[in-house]
């Protein structure tokens, strides 16, 4: 609030100077009728003198004053006349007034040792004002810290009796508006809690198998849809232990708010435990809450790479059981085709066999348009689970995608079968340059075409998938390599994560080298395999044109088919390489937040003999054993071990502190109600 300026400050100052002479001459004369209006007179002058001292606005400090000097009108028998010599407190008071406050002076001097005392009292409880002050943080605690801390007498100064018992109600008073302004934080605190319960950032999964109904999907219920990769069911771990630690946080929010709203209330000075109990309590309620945020902070990104971690799963499947069933349908269809350019090439002596296969031809055209149409129906699924947005949505729409594959399967089956009861193929693959007659011309160079096309089509598709990988690995490798290299932009990258931007790129600094070493080796690995495909891929296309056998062809464009799914395998492993390097970032992150939180809790004293005392450093023991293991361990499935084991030590000590806080609570109002009569 702003403080008096100095014109406004000199007016009043004139104002109550100007006043003081009449006052003080019927000062005597109207106290033995009213001691009301005495008190109202040097109340004016205290509260005059009070303003100017503490620099605090008019309407804040002087209303609190007037409450208390009006209560102590009517509690008072004399005359509560301002002192002419004090340091403390100073206005003027009419000559006619200083025998009566030398009398009062002198007269108190067998007091001097229990004003001293009083004194003392107030000096003692202003280091848990301030504490209390300094976690309330407001401007409104400011000013009343500042208020206590004038009221208090210098060492050294003269206090008059009544002016000393003055300030103390005042002090009181402010000390007391004080924890008030604690419980209305912690009232408010909670609210804001109540209001954010549900806002944890679940995932969305499918309902649960009938074996576990009415419980919560478990990670082990989807291990088998992402096929046991590390990153993906890292991810969903990681995301389960978060939201274990937000729950554990709200139910220590609630009991710590409860605490703070229901503590012993201050009202002498004897009570400076119950300002020092509610600045602890409010401490440790701000960093619950920023844990709370902290997590849900984190969440979010663990959450969104889970479901991307999930969905590159799924969708390489999809992309796998399309190619599959693509390059073995065409792959009969040119088997087919070679059937039909041998059993026409036959004589008309061989015609008998050629006819008995032709419902054998008929029957594969037949499944093959059915296959044509299903094919259809799976590229609408891998496009489905490639938008979808939840695991549920992916879930579901692999779900569709799947049940096509297996009706896929089943009629690429019965094709095969078919296929067995064509005639047999030719020894060779006839070229229009091999052929003598125009027909056979035309007919020879038809299944060489086909030949030709398919693994043209093969090797578009694997310079393709190849593509991919490269760009994949760039990523993960640009990722990774951020792991362990310094960032000038590391502290605004974290910052933007902290508050929920997505990302993780600060710098790691609890989790070691060994992982980035091992993601950096599997990139390798995987760029080796890929360039491996790559060449196999051009050998089998540089001798293609070369091979004779119908078998060896067909047999060349099976192992080219299966180079294709293979860099579709390679660009799934590339994808959850980079964002498996996201999960270690997420990983240390949460065990920067959690050394803080350890340092915090340990750094509360105990009674070295107490049990808490025993547990907190027991627990403490554990959590940096836990960090420092962290610092070697070589995989994401180990550093998720070590920091939800690390994460739980925290939760102990934390439970500790939130116990002793509640002894003590129960020590203090304990002692009150001992205290009253």
């Amino acid at each position: 609030m702003p403080a008096p300026t100095r014109a406004t400050t000199a007016a009043e100052a004139a104002a109550g100077r100007a006043g003081q002479a009449a006052r003080g001459r019927s000062l005597h004369r109207k106290a033995a009728a009213n001691p009301q209006n005495v008190l109202c007179c040097a109340g004016s002058a205290l509260r005059y003198t009070l303003q100017r001292r503490l620099g605090l606005s008019r309407l804040l400090f002087v209303s609190m004053v007037t409450l208390v000097f009006t209560r102590g009108a009517f509690a008072s028998d004399t005359p509560q006349v301002p002192p002419e010599d004090s340091k403390f407190l100073a206005p003027t008071l009419p000559s006619s007034d200083a025998a009566a406050y030398g009398e009062a002076e002198s007269a108190g001097g067998a007091g001097d040792q229990q004003q001293q005392r009083r004194v003392e009292a107030m000096q003692q409880v202003l280091p848990a004002a301030a504490r209390l002050a300094a976690a309330l943080g407001t401007e409104e605690a400011k000013e009343l810290l500042q208020v206590a801390e004038a009221l208090v007498p210098q060492p050294g100064v003269t206090v008059h009796p009544k002016e000393l018992e003055a300030g103390a109600e005042i002090l009181l008073s402010a000390l007391s508006s004080l924890q008030s302004l604690a419980v209305a934080r912690a009232a408010a605190l909670a609210q804001q809690q109540e209001q954010q319960q549900g806002s944890f950032p679940e995932l969305e999964v499918r309902e649960p198998p009938p074996q576990n109904s009415g419980k919560e999907l478990e990670v082990i219920d989807v291990a088998d849809e992402l096929e046991g990769n590390d990153a993906a069911l890292t991810f969903l771990k990681l995301h389960r232990s978060l939201g274990e630690a937000a729950a554990q946080l709200q139910s220590s929010f609630a009991e710590v708010s409860h605490g703070v709203q229901t503590a012993q209330k201050f009202r002498t000075e004897a009570d400076a435990p119950a300002l020092a109990a509610a600045a602890a309590d409010l401490e440790l309620l701000s960093h619950i809450v920023g844990s709370l945020e902290h997590l849900q902070a984190l969440a979010v990104p663990v959450r969104d790479r889970a479901y991307d971690s999930m969905r590159i799963v799924k969708l390489r499947r999809g992309e796998e059981v399309l190619q599959q069933v693509e390059a073995e349908l065409r792959l009969l269809n040119i088997t087919k085709q070679l059937a039909q350019e041998a059993a026409a090439a036959k004589p008309a002596a061989a015609a008998k066999p050629a006819a008995a296969a032709k419902p054998a031809f008929q029957r594969m055209e037949e499944i093959s348009a059915e296959l044509e149409a299903l094919l259809k129906q799976l590229r609408a699924d891998v496009e489905q689970v490639r938008s979808s947005a939840t695991m549920k949505e992916i879930s579901l729409a692999s779900e569709q995608l799947e049940a096509a594959a297996e009706r896929a399967r089943s009629l690429l089956g019965n094709l095969k079968n078919e296929a067995q009861l064509l005639p047999p193929l030719p020894a060779r693959i006839q070229s229009s340059s091999s052929s003598s007659s125009s027909s056979s011309s035309s007919s020879s160079s038809s299944s060489e075409r086909s030949i030709a096309a398919e693994a043209q089509r093969h090797h578009q598709n694997i310079l393709a998938g190849a593509a991919a990988v490269r760009s994949a690995l760039e990523g993960a490798r640009d990722s990774i390599q951020r792991l362990t290299s310094s960032s000038s932009s590391s502290s605004s990258s974290s910052s933007s994560s902290s508050s929920g931007g997505g990302g993780f790129k600060s710098k790691l600094q609890h989790v070691g080298s060994s992982i980035s070493a091992a993601l950096m080796s599997r990139l390798g690995e995987i760029s080796s395999q890929m360039e491996s495909s790559l060449q196999q891929t051009e050998s089998l296309m540089q001798a293609l044109p070369s091979v004779q056998r119908p078998e060896a062809a067909l047999n060349s464009l099976q192992r080219l088919a299966e180079l294709s799914v293979e860099l579709a395998r390679k660009k799934e492993e590339a994808q959850l390489l980079l964002l498996e390097g996201e999960l270690v970032r997420a990983l240390d992150k949460d065990a920067q937040h959690l050394a803080a939180a350890a340092a915090y809790y340990a750094a509360h004293a105990f009674d070295p003999d107490s049990r808490e005392a025993e547990y907190m450093q027991g627990d403490h023991k554990q959590f940096k054993e836990m960090m420092e293991m962290l610092g070697s361990a070589e995989s994401v499935v180990d550093a998720e071990d070590l920091v939800s084991a690390a994460r739980f030590a925290a939760a102990s000590m934390r439970d500790t502190l939130a116990q002793r806080r509640r002894k003590d609570c129960e020590k203090l109002q304990s002692e009150q109600a001992k205290g009253e009569p």
